[in-house]
């Protein structure tokens, strides 16, 4: 094994096993970042209806933001799907769908919706703009899991 050491003070050790193939590794470590920074994007907005409602509304043509809806039981997240032109769940893809985010019950969000609920202003800017303050944070929580803190 060789190994090497950069100008903050970390060892790298490159092992047999990762110098003739590395690019599966590289591959899947930025699949990882990008899954990571797509599932925390604070371009949310809200829908005052239904999700076939919005579906029909001028505000589905705004295709550059994630949307949930104030009129489903779930708040589940919406996002424009380029490549079939239509409207589909904002989760990663889960074989041939993509995962259900509901805004409630995801881990990031959750307690911004239980602390809405408990505020009983039903102001859902408000509520939308905690969805977004609390996966803002999950996200400063966690990008040291793929970034040194000193680059950021």
């Amino acid at each position: 094994m060789e190994g090497s050491t950069d100008e903050d003070g970390y060892s790298y050790i490159m092992s047999d096993k990762y110098k003739e193939a590395p690019t599966k590794l590289i591959r899947d470590k930025w699949a990882d970042i990008h899954n990571f920074i797509y599932l925390h994007s604070s371009n949310l907005r809200y829908y005052d209806g239904t999700f076939g409602e919005f579906k029909q509304s001028d505000e589905a043509k705004n295709i550059n933001y994630k949307y949930w809806c104030t009129n489903d039981s779930n708040y589940n997240l919406y996002r424009w799907d380029y490549l079939e032109s239509k409207w589909v769940n904002a989760g990663l893809l889960n074989g041939d769908d993509y995962k259900v985010v509901n805004l409630k019950t995801d881990t990031m969000t959750a307690n911004a919706y239980i602390n809405w609920v408990k505020g009983g202003t039903g102001d859902y800017e408000a509520l939308n703009e905690a969805f977004i303050a609390a996966r803002v944070a999950h996200m400063r929580k966690y990008l040291k899991f793929f970034f040194n803190e000193k680059s950021l």
